[in-house]
């Protein structure tokens, strides 16, 4: 692999670039109550039927860290591979879950909302040859575009 893109690694011996910031939003049935709100405290969370990754998924941790950092209990209700799967989950009533806007389709089912407080990540370029014209080129026409975002509550 020339270039990899996605959230910044723990560890890494490769070159790492960083592109911008991704946030993470909460994704519910269009009728949830979150539906009122334009930014969901992550306490809010706490007892409801949550879409949750599965355990050797890596968003499983990093949600489950999250949840303890705000004193959330979550509950866990199905468990997904993918994170477009538990956004479609949620946005189709089987419960709430947290997800990258990357991972939103293009016309999200349901309710989206932010977490308050927000929430992002970085999202940078993995590079194990950051001198290869390609590889720079490619990386360039990215920062030239900028990441795609989520303009708002659906």
């Amino acid at each position: 692999t020339d270039v990899v893109v996605g959230p910044r690694p723990t560890r890494t011996d490769a070159h790492v670039e960083l592109f911008g910031t991704e946030e993470f939003v909460v994704v519910a049935a269009a009728g949830h109550s979150f539906a009122g709100l334009s930014a969901v405290p992550v306490r809010a969370l706490t007892g409801e039927p949550f879409v949750h990754y599965d355990v050797a998924h890596g968003m499983a941790g990093w949600v489950d860290q999250l949840a303890a950092r705000h004193d959330v209990v979550l509950d866990p209700v199905l468990r997904t591979r993918s994170q477009r799967t538990a956004a479609q989950l949620a946005g189709a009533g089987m419960g709430v879950t947290i997800v990258p806007v990357s991972a939103l389709p293009p016309r999200p089912a349901g309710t989206v909302r932010r977490l308050r407080p927000a929430v992002k990540r970085d999202v940078v370029a993995i590079m194990a040859a950051p001198s290869d014209n390609l590889v720079q080129q490619f990386v360039a026409d990215i920062h030239r575009r900028g990441l795609p975002g989520w303009t708002g509550a659906t």
